[in-house]
């Protein structure tokens, strides 16, 4: 995202700057995952340690309203098929008995 702005905004990245945007990444990608909308607002920090214009956040707000219903269907979707696999397997495999809820 912060790359995406920097584009947009005609702001040139050094090396610097794209490794401090790729750590922060990967940290926030451990941290704030199970927060709704919450990458948004955990980018903030970055589009300042970076010297980004904070308007470009509300641009990317805007899209990601769109957008993260989608990406909502698909991580709701890949929990139920993983949930559904474990859950046949672990009944066939282990032969201890099994707690049906209906």
């Amino acid at each position: 995202m912060p790359v995406f702005v920097a584009g947009l905004y005609g702001v040139p990245l050094g090396a610097a700057q794209i490794a401090l945007i790729a750590g922060y990444a990967v940290f926030m990608n451990a941290t704030i995952s199970g927060v709704p909308g919450g990458g948004l607002i955990a980018v903030t920090p970055v589009f300042v340690a970076v010297g980004l214009p904070l308007e470009g956040l509300a641009l990317l707000f805007a899209v990601n309203a769109i957008t993260d219903r989608f990406a909502t269907v698909l991580c709701v979707t890949g929990d139920m098929a993983v949930a559904a696999m474990l859950g046949g397997r672990g009944a066939a495999t282990n032969g201890t008995a099994t707690l049906k809820v209906r």
